[in-house]
């Protein structure tokens, strides 16, 4: 290579051209992981195992209505109400990973829910576990209303160039935000199809989930999840929580979380 001595050397390359955004992701951790004192031989051998289960699942190459909803809330959440506080929240994203909460730190959890139905706040809970109170800081659920609104400036892609302008400045939170995106299924490659899915704001509300919220988790079941039954979902309406409501603002939340 160039003038370099005659030495062994890995290539590893990329052959489907609409994922180049994917592989200088992929090659980015790899250098990362040489730089940490890893070899060659670990770093490509190490990342390549970490990103197989993208490869073997595959990635569809759009999300579906209802998985672009949801990443919509989750950034909207992430941009308005966190990134404020510093940039470094990024690393408090678990959504796509598939934490038990889409947000956690060591004081405070957040799952999000988004929804377009006309009836208001309601949202359906994905298990037993997914609304259990935290062993360390406080519980909460942010509540978002959208409507499909195509006269809208919000998408996924606008929201995603806001955050990044955001990180801009640092280069290993935004490495990890676009490995966030990847995780979430998002391609960047396909951010005109996404484009096409733009939302009006109809109301946001963040709520408090104590130990009297309405909800249901394990520790309700007398007698545990009895023997057979799976995939446990049930709906919840915040309209009829009013108890547990806190605020619609970021700067409220901000003096009730103490961020």
């Amino acid at each position: 290579i160039d003038e370099q001595p005659n030495q062994p050397f890995l290539d590893v390359w990329c052959i489907q051209k609409d994922n180049n955004n994917l592989f200088n992701i992929i090659a980015n951790d790899i250098v990362n992981k040489i730089e940490i004192g890893k070899s060659p031989v670990e770093a490509v051998s190490i990342t390549l195992n970490n990103w197989r289960k993208f490869w073997l699942k595959g990635l569809k190459p759009i999300l579906s209505e209802n998985e672009i909803k949801g990443l919509f809330g989750e950034l909207w959440f992430l941009y308005t109400w966190l990134l404020p506080e510093g940039k470094e929240q990024i690393m408090n994203w678990f959504g796509p990973s598939g934490n038990k909460y889409d947000f956690e730190s060591a004081t405070f959890s957040v799952e999000v829910k988004t929804t377009s139905s006309l009836a208001g706040h309601i949202h359906k809970i994905n298990g037993l576990n997914q609304l259990e109170i935290p062993s360390n800081g406080l519980l909460y659920l942010f509540s978002l209303i959208i409507r499909n609104d195509k006269k809208s400036n919000y998408n996924i892609p606008l929201l995603v160039r806001d955050i990044k302008d955001v990180l801009s400045s640092d280069i290993t939170l935004l490495y990890q935000f676009e490995n966030k995106l990847i995780e979430a299924g998002y391609l960047s490659e396909y951010e005109a199809e996404y484009e096409d899915f733009r939302f009006n704001i109809v109301d946001e509300r963040m709520y408090i989930v104590g130990e009297e919220f309405p909800k249901l988790t394990v520790n309700d079941l007398v007698n545990g999840i009895p023997k057979g039954v799976q995939n446990i979902h049930y709906d919840i309406n915040l309209d009829n929580c009013q108890g547990f409501y806190l605020c619609n603002s970021p700067k409220d939340w901000e003096i009730e979380c103490k961020l």
